[in-house]
């Protein structure tokens, strides 16, 4: 057995490349790069935080690396403190269960279930029409955490896909989930508006407003501009440049910062270089 790598970006990165290199040779499928060191955590989130929230929401600007290399982190964090988890993405719940077919595969079923979960319309739909979430980076997460039961023999539970026309039926998937692991946590990533404690007036609420009873906590990730994959306004979907911060610095690089004067988020994961656009997962080799 490949020995732990404690630092867990490392761990991510190696797990990664290593599984995706294997699932192309056997695929037939163009392997994508593992995300750099760069990407790894400068330190542990729950320190900071003082607790292990029962439910922790992770909101991103989709389609880009960092985010969800943060994301993959966090879960490597709750992996070794012994918690046991589940997993939510916002992924149509169409895709719930090739996802999870592939996360609970063997190493001789991986190759004909990797290839299952990626010829869905989701993950080949055409850049055009991709708003960023269906991105070579969530490839990499799920390759991850299939990687992360595989190896580590953590107590993943699930992935559970929440995406729904309300964030209230979003929050009624989850908490499905909940109910039936009990004892588990549960960690989500969503576009930021989706994970937001406290929506602007009049707006409904968003998904943490829905785990109240089960104590949540909320994170921004935020970038020094950069770049993302995403959907503008009008439908036009592509490579587009994030604006830096107006008059002022990250306050500091991959640490958390809690501000009782934040007003949507609990705390932001601060990022001090540009975010690096993560294109479309059908950019791969067809897995067909």
């Amino acid at each position: 057995m490949t020995p732990f790598l404690r630092t867990p970006w490392q761990h991510v990165a190696f797990v990664v490349g290593t599984l995706l290199a294997a699932s192309a040779a056997s695929a037939g499928t163009a392997a994508t790069p593992a995300p750099t060191a760069e990407h790894r955590l400068a330190e542990r989130i729950l320190p900071t935080i003082g607790y292990t929230p029962r439910a922790l929401f992770v909101g991103e600007v989709h389609g880009t690396e960092q985010a969800v290399a943060v994301f993959a982190n966090i879960v490597q964090e709750y992996a070794d403190n012994g918690e046991q988890f589940i997993v939510g993405l916002e992924l149509p719940p169409s895709e719930e269960e090739l996802v999870n077919r592939f996360l609970e595969s063997s190493d001789d079923e991986v190759a004909a279930a990797r290839r299952a979960m990626l010829a869905s319309a989701f993950w080949q739909r055409p850049a055009t029409v991709n708003d960023g979430r269906a991105s070579i980076a969530m490839v990499q997460l799920l390759e991850y955490l299939r990687a992360l039961r595989q190896n580590q023999g953590s107590a993943f539970e699930q992935a559970v896909c929440f995406q729904s026309g309300t964030d209230e039926a979003a929050a009624q998937r989850l908490q499905a989930a909940l109910a039936w692991y009990p004892g588990a946590k549960l960690l989500t990533l969503s576009g930021n508006v989706h994970a937001m404690k406290k929506r602007p007036d009049g707006a409904a609420p968003a998904l943490p407003a829905y785990f109240a009873t089960e104590g949540s906590f909320t994170i921004d990730v935020r970038t020094n501009g950069g770049a993302a994959w995403q959907c503008r306004a009008g439908g036009k979907c592509g490579l587009a440049s994030l604006p830096r911060p107006a008059g002022r610095k990250p306050p500091c690089d991959r640490c958390l910062v809690l501000d009782d004067a934040l007003e949507n988020f609990d705390a932001i994961y601060s990022i001090a270089t540009p975010a690096t656009a993560s294109r479309p997962a059908s950019e791969l080799v067809s897995p067909r």
